[in-house]
């Protein structure tokens, strides 16, 4: 198989990957990784697919310790690799380091894994803000509810939540196809698909750090943005989303 033959298999094979979160490239960069199961780690690797293949980026062990590859040494570091945090900080990034990046998480039971895309500064487009605001407290089940109607010709659904620098995926919705739930919220989301439930979205057990902008996308192009509060008795969540409302406002314009 020849150079270009190869180069569009694997691009064929990551295009079907379900991308977990979006990524703003920036000059110091934060690839988010927290492991969300109990079972102990056995090892833990970042890689990065490239047109050959895949690259790895650096190593946790937790009896050998952190390995990075030389590549990455002087701009690449792990944020706590001591504890249940896998993410990578990077600095002095370049368009380079655009593309697909996998955090793998090898536990007893099996693998747990994450795959995060890094985009163009130009191509992170955040939403334009709504008065759609739900508070609720934390420890309970939050309900967020798209607004098109059940029964109609929606096929699929994606549901995000929305940071200043950073789209995730809380699911995938399709008629046809079913679910698939961000690795950040398998364990949290529930939504019924097979009965176009799917302007329906439960996060369970919430806490202020859930506090923020979500939105949802349907028929191609239509989206709804609504943000929400949780508070933790002391008006943390507030506090919390009034800095991310700030933030995602000044990123709109500039």
């Amino acid at each position: 198989m020849d150079y270009l033959a190869c180069l569009i298999v694997v691009l064929q094979l990551y295009e079907r990957r379900f991308v977990d979160a979006t990524v703003k490239l920036t000059n110091n960069m934060n690839l988010e990784c927290i492991y969300p199961k109990t079972a102990g780690i056995t090892q833990m690797s970042w890689v990065k697919s490239i047109a050959t293949g895949k690259e790895t980026i650096a190593v946790s062990h937790p009896l050998y310790g952190v390995h990075i590859e030389d590549k990455y040494k002087d701009r690449v570091r792990f944020i706590n690799a001591s504890s249940r945090d896998k993410s990578l900080n990077f600095i002095k990034t370049t368009e380079a380091d655009m593309g697909l990046y996998l955090c793998s998480i090898t536990f007893p039971g099996g693998v747990w894994e994450k795959v995060v895309q890094v985009i163009q500064p130009d191509s992170f487009l955040a939403p334009v803000l709504t008065t759609n605001h739900t508070i609720t407290e934390s420890g309970g089940n939050v309900t967020l509810r798209c607004p098109y109607s059940v029964g109609g010709l929606v096929q699929q659904v994606m549901w995000e939540r929305i940071k200043v620098d950073r789209m995730d995926t809380i699911v995938l919705c399709n008629l046809s196809e079913g679910k698939t739930y961000g690795s950040d919220y398998q364990e949290r989301a529930m939504i019924d698909c097979a009965t176009q439930e799917s302007n329906i979205l439960v996060i369970q057990n919430v806490t202020a750090s859930d506090s923020g902008i979500y939105r949802c996308r349907y028929d191609g192009n239509k989206t709804h943005v609504m943000s929400l509060t949780v508070s933790s008795g002391k008006g943390a969540g507030t506090v919390f989303i009034a800095g991310v409302l700030r933030a995602i406002e000044a990123n709109c314009q500039s």
